[in-house]
């Protein structure tokens, strides 16, 4: 199978790509598709990672899969010092030892005013979805 793209979005990334069994979704950002260009719970961490976990689980139910499915996470946070809080909402939804993905977590700085955290995730899709 070659590359697929999976909801492209006029102007932007789409919201994945699929190659092979492997799918890379496009960073999932705080932003609310409800009010777009809102940040949902500006400037807290913890309510961010729970709301944008909440749309991978959505963007992956989508496809057939679930959080089992996820085999990499590269979480940026605006500060590190917040790492605590981002990482007991990550791990309310994490919570099978034997498919956690692998993660990093990379202090990236500021991004848009409010904004605290950004998902950039891999899963891997089994034979046939």
């Amino acid at each position: 199978m070659g590359k697929q793209t999976i909801s492209p979005r006029p102007g932007g990334p789409p919201v994945a790509v699929r190659a092979g069994s492997l799918i890379f979704f496009s960073g999932i950002d705080p932003k609310s598709p409800e009010a777009p260009g809102g940040i949902h719970a500006m400037g807290e961490i913890g309510k961010q990672t729970e709301f944008v976990i909440e749309k991978l689980i959505r963007a992956l139910g989508s496809m057939g899969l679930t959080l089992d499915d996820v085999v990499k996470v590269n979480a940026y946070i605006d500060d590190a010092r917040k790492w605590p809080e981002f990482n007991a909402a990550y791990n309310r939804h994490f919570t099978r030892d034997e498919t956690r993905p692998a993660r990093a977590t990379i202090p990236a700085g500021r991004f848009d005013e409010g904004m605290c955290v950004e998902l950039d995730v891999v899963a891997l899709a089994p034979e046939g979805r």
